[in-house]
């Protein structure tokens, strides 16, 4: 298999010199095409750091991220937002839609936003809405959802682009066990589907043990459960 994402000594602190607090002390992690890997731990040991260095949303202090082969760190902004928009897709606890936008506007937005014209987007997301069971919810706006249901809006937004990787930030955290369930179904149906590979930051053990790889962020290195 050819790796889609790469971190290489990462490493990242907070705060002045003289008070720093260090997060991540020498990450290394390799992803897979189609691999599914869960990154678990305890509250504060840096996952949501890790995964945002991962995404090129935040620069780590130390190390590399090494995306298809290209240095994030050499990427101009415009590139980096590019990076971001067609290659990976995001997931979060809280949803992130628009509230001012339909679910279908919603999901067409990353597309129009990189350049496929209207018409084609919304056609290409409302084919994702259906993979998510929402076809029948497209024109409702974010308030006018369930939990679940925003949830899965987010995740068909994520994937419309067809990235090579997802990260996820306990996207099911809001959710009742059922409908967290369905969600990370849904998450492996897509990875199967598309080969779209899934780094899914969880507090949910039984669920992360069932994906191909799972991970403890520890003292700011990963340790494989």
């Amino acid at each position: 298999m050819n790796h889609v994402l790469q971190a290489i000594d990462l490493h990242h602190h907070f705060g002045p010199t003289q008070d720093r607090v260090a997060v991540l002390c020498g990450v290394n992690l390799t992803v897979q095409a189609g691999e599914q890997i869960a990154i678990v731990g305890t509250s504060g040991s840096g996952k949501s750091t890790l995964l945002h260095c991962l995404g090129g949303l935040e620069q780590p202090t130390q190390g590399t991220v090494w995306l298809q082969g290209c240095d994030l760190r050499q990427l101009s902004t415009a590139e980096l937002s590019r990076a971001r928009n067609q290659q990976l897709g995001f997931v979060y606890q809280f949803h992130h839609l628009l509230a001012e936008l339909s679910a279908l506007e919603n999901v067409a937005l990353p597309l129009m936003l990189g350049g496929l014209r209207r018409t084609q987007a919304m056609a290409q997301a409302t084919t994702m809405l259906q993979h998510v069971s929402l076809d029948k919810r497209m024109q409702h706006k974010p308030p006018a959802l369930s939990g679940g249901e925003r949830q899965r809006t987010a995740l068909a937004r994520a994937m419309v682009t067809r990235p090579v990787c997802l990260l996820a930030d306990e996207p099911t955290g809001n959710l009742d066990r059922q409908t967290a369930a369905r969600m990370y179904d849904l998450m492996r149906e897509l990875n199967r589907g598309q080969g779209t590979s899934l780094v899914i930051v969880t507090h949910d053990l039984m669920l992360a043990r069932q994906m191909d790889r799972c991970l403890m962020l520890r003292d700011g290195t990963l340790h494989s459960q």
